[in-house]
């Protein structure tokens, strides 16, 4: 067998044997759904501005998929919830919801975890979905409002 053979059967059996990388698997839309969903606390700084909010923000579990309810200064938004597999270098989903604040529309960013209770938390920036539009982010944190009361045995 001369070297160029077997250089063409090394190099074959390098690339047969290496497997495609799998990504990263992601969370269950479903548990994602139902963890998340509950009634927040919003607690948020306007984009471009030092002027701060507070509001309440519901997510309700429709199948896998999640839909919100948001009121903060006497607005109402609702719709969708997105979950984006590919933002997140946790692998967990990042949030993502489209509203109107002050009739301007708005896009939030949401990373979530769990709170010592195991309840959601969420924390994220809030911009305008024009490219470029916005200078300084919006922040925004919710907290649950869980029956802190209830009986634990």
């Amino acid at each position: 067998m001369n070297l160029r053979s077997l250089i063409a059967i090394s190099v074959y059996l390098a690339c047969s044997s290496a497997q495609p990388t799998e990504p990263t698997p992601s969370r269950d839309d479903d548990f994602v759904a139902g963890f998340i969903e509950g009634e927040y606390v919003v607690i948020g700084k306007k984009p471009d501005s030092d002027e701060t909010y507070t509001g309440r923000m519901i997510f309700k579990k429709h199948g896998a998929d999640l839909e919100f309810s948001r009121r903060v200064a006497g607005e109402t938004s609702d719709g969708p919830v997105i979950l984006d597999k590919t933002a997140s270098e946790s692998g967990k989903p990042v949030l993502r919801v489209h509203f109107s604040l002050n009739g301007q529309p708005f896009e939030a960013s949401y990373l979530w975890s769990s709170d010592l209770d195991n309840y959601a938390r969420l924390t994220g920036y809030v911009y305008s979905p024009t490219k470029g539009k916005t200078k300084s982010p919006g922040l925004e944190a919710l907290f649950p409002l869980a029956d802190y009361n209830r009986n634990v045995d």
